[in-house]
C-alpha cells in the first residue's frame, strides 16, 4: 500500500499579538484542508503536529510559511492519519517548562547533525549528551550515553538540574524529539550558569534521518497513535517487554482504564497479559 499521507513536525519562537485569533483562523483552514493533529499556539509561538493528504499538508506549509517565516519541518510519510481528530489550542507556553516565557530568547547555539555526528565518532569524551525528553520517550530510544532524566514532563527539568551534579563548564548539547524543547532548555541551562551549552538543531529526527545507523538506538517516542518510529529497518533496540524480557519497543496501554500506564509489551504477551506489573500482581493478589 502506497503512502499517501505525510505527517509533519515543526515549531517556531516568535511574537504572535493575538494567539486566540490565530487559532480561528488556523482551525479553520486544517478543517477545510481535512487535517488532523495538534497544534498549540501562544504569544512565544507555534508548536504542531498534524497529518494529512500531501496536497492538503502543502497547502498548510505554504499558509504557516507565509505567515511565519522560514519554519524547519520535518516530514514522514504515512499510510493512514494517526490522529483522531484536530485540536487547536492557545496556551501561555506552546511547550511547557513553568518557567520565564521570554526564556527562549537566550537559546543556545545550534550543533548541526553532521558536527555532532564527527564528534561521536572521533571524540565522544568531550561533551555530554542530554536529553530534554521524559523518561517514557527516552525509555525505547536515545543517544548511547546520554544523559535521561527520571521525569515524567518537562516541566520537572528546572527541578531536576537544581539537585544534579552536572558541570557547568561541561560542554553539553541538549537534544530532544524534533528541537522545540532542546531549545528551551537549552536557554534555562544558560540562564542557570552553564557556560558551554549548544543543541541539536532539529532534534532526534533530523540527526537519526541523516545517520540511519549512526549514535542513536531504539525509537523514536512520538505523539500519534503510531506511538514511536524507527529510523532503520532493523532498529537497535534497547527496550525489552516487561513480561517475557525480550527485545521490543511497541508501548501499549495497560487494559486496567483507572492505570492506563504505557508499558512496553509484545504482542505475545500483550494477547495473554495486557496489564503492567503492578495491575497484573494486583489480578493475582484479589
Amino acid at each position: 500500500m502506497s503512502k499517501k499521507y505525510q505527517v509533519i513536525l515543526f515549531y517556531k519562537y516568535l511574537e504572535i499579538d493575538n494567539p486566540s485569533l490565530e487559532v480561528l483562523i488556523q482551525r479553520g483552514l486544517l478543517t477545510e484542508l481535512k487535517i488532523k493533529g495538534r497544534v498549540l499556539i501562544g504569544e512565544e509561538g507555534i508548536n504542531g503536529t498534524v497529518a494529512g493528504k500531501v496536497a492538503a499538508i502543502q497547502r498548510y506549509i505554504e499558509y504557516l510559511t507565509l505567515r511565519f517565516g522560514e519554519i524547519d519541518f520535518k516530514i514522514d510519510q504515512s499510510r493512514k492519519v494517526p490522529f483522531p481528530k484536530l485540536k487547536v489550542k492557545a496556551r501561555k507556553e506552546i511547550v511547557t517548562l513553568m518557567a520565564n516565557q521570554e526564556i527562549y530568547e537566550e537559546a543556545a547555539d545550534y550543533i548541526e547533525p553532521e558536527q555532532l555526528q564527527e564528534i561521536l565518532e572521533t571524540n565522544p569524551d568531550s561533551l555530554v549528551l542530554f536529553d530534554a525528553r521524559n523518561e517514557y520517550e527516552s525509555r525505547i530510544g536515545k543517544f548511547e550515553h546520554a544523559i535521561t532524566p527520571d521525569i515524567k514532563n518537562f516541566r520537572d527539568l528546572p527541578r531536576w538540574i537544581e539537585d544534579s551534579t552536572l558541570d557547568k563548564d561541561q560542554e553539553i548539547v541538549t537534544y530532544c524529539t524534533g528541537g522545540i524543547r532542546c531549545e528551551k532548555f537549552s536557554a534555562l541551562l544558560k540562564t542557570k550558569g552553564y557556560t558551554n551549552v549548544k543543541q541539536l538543531h532539529g532534534g532526534i529526527i533530523n540527526y537519526a534521518k541523516r545517520y540511519p545507523e549512526g549514535h542513536y538506538l531504539g525509537t523514536c517516542f512520538v505523539f500519534d497513535e503510531r506511538m514511536s518510529v524507527a529510523f532503520e529497518d532493523n532498529p537497535r533496540l534497547i527496550s525489552q517487554c516487561i513480561h517475557c524480557a525480550t527485545d521490543e519497543q511497541k508501548y501499549r496501554n495497560c487494559k486496567n482504564k483507572q492505570c492506563n500506564a504505557l508499558i512496553v509489551v509484545c504482542d505475545g504477551c500483550y494477547l495473554s497479559e495486557k496489564s503492567c506489573l503492578d495491575c497484573k500482581q494486583e489480578i493475582i493478589s484479589s
